[in-house]
């Protein structure tokens, strides 16, 4: 079994406790995922809320050093990886700052995270990018940056789709799970996830307690139904993985780390989903979108 995982906050919080890709202390690690045949993971470096934008630039260089170190040591037959960045305030209003990012790995990068910042809003406020932000999107798309519009107001999200419209270019949604199903405001709309497909894009689906089911306790089945309602939309082709393990309060039951994933894939062959189409969602859709947007590090 293959695993192509769009979000993690692991590196960053291997980082933070200062522990390895090995540490039991992690939800996404060695030991948990060497069970699979390969997974990779898109690992992003998380803009702490707590630091200023500068702080979180320099955070960014020393976090991926500490990563990179770690990571070189264990066999890449198991395990392979892209880096990104988790909110772009970072780049605190200087746009070349974007171009030492793509230089040192980052693939992907996830626009806004919460509140106002130097970019635009996020899914709690009403605003869209500011003008520097719209130019930080239109640079993504020129240097091979993908964005990512987790976390994005509904006014965010129309300006970065009209900028990929603009130079023909896909976006992706890595950890997103559907507002008809759960209506968490962090969630995307049925009309979001059809422009997303409609770009040739991805979502992936996030392993977040509360996004996955607003009351209640979040189950397998309750990923499930998020899976779907996307695979009723049409999205059989851009449905993935993006766990956001390391960066959530809590999973669902069953799936509270990345060595649990073959239940969800036990659990969807036993909703009569073919292997072919979790294979799909687990790895290939991932995959292929890689290999067609040219995304190497």
């Amino acid at each position: 079994m293959n695993v192509w995982d769009m979000h993690c906050d692991t590196a960053y919080e291997m980082y933070k406790q200062k522990v390895s890709f090995n540490s039991d202390n992690l939800n996404l690690s060695y030991g948990k995922i060497k069970q699979f045949d390969h997974y990779h993971a898109v690992f992003a470096f998380w803009c702490d809320s707590k630091m200023t934008d500068d702080k979180c630039f320099r955070q960014f260089f020393k976090s991926r050093d500490y990563f990179l170190r770690d990571i070189e040591s264990y066999p890449k037959k198991k395990i392979s990886y892209t880096l990104a960045v988790e909110d772009a305030r970072l780049l605190a209003g200087f746009i070349e700052r974007l171009s030492a990012l793509y230089t040192c790995g980052v693939r992907f990068i996830t626009a806004v995270w919460k509140g106002n910042s130097c970019i635009g809003g996020a899914y709690d406020t009403k605003n869209g990018l500011t003008e520097f932000g719209k130019d930080v999107i239109g640079k993504c798309f020129e240097i091979g940056i993908v964005p990512d519009v987790s976390h994005a107001s509904q006014e965010t999200f129309c300006d970065i789709v009209s900028i990929a419209k603009k130079y023909k270019k896909p976006i992706v949604a890595t950890h997103s799970d559907s507002y008809t199903v759960s209506k968490h405001d962090r969630n995307i709309t049925d009309c979001q996830f059809s422009t997303i497909k409609q770009l040739c894009g991805l979502v992936g689906i996030s392993m977040a307690s509360e996004h996955v089911r607003c009351n209640g306790t979040a189950k397998t089945s309750d990923v499930i139904a998020h899976i779907d309602h996307y695979m009723a939309l049409g999205g059989e082709d851009i449905i993935c993985l993006g766990c956001d393990y390391d960066g959530i309060e809590s999973a669902p039951v069953g799936l509270e780390n990345a060595g649990k994933l073959y239940v969800l894939a036990e659990a969807l062959a036993k909703e009569n989903y073919t292997d072919r189409q979790i294979d799909k969602i687990f790895y290939l859709n991932a995959k292929k979108f890689f290999y067609k947007n040219n995304i190497y590090t």
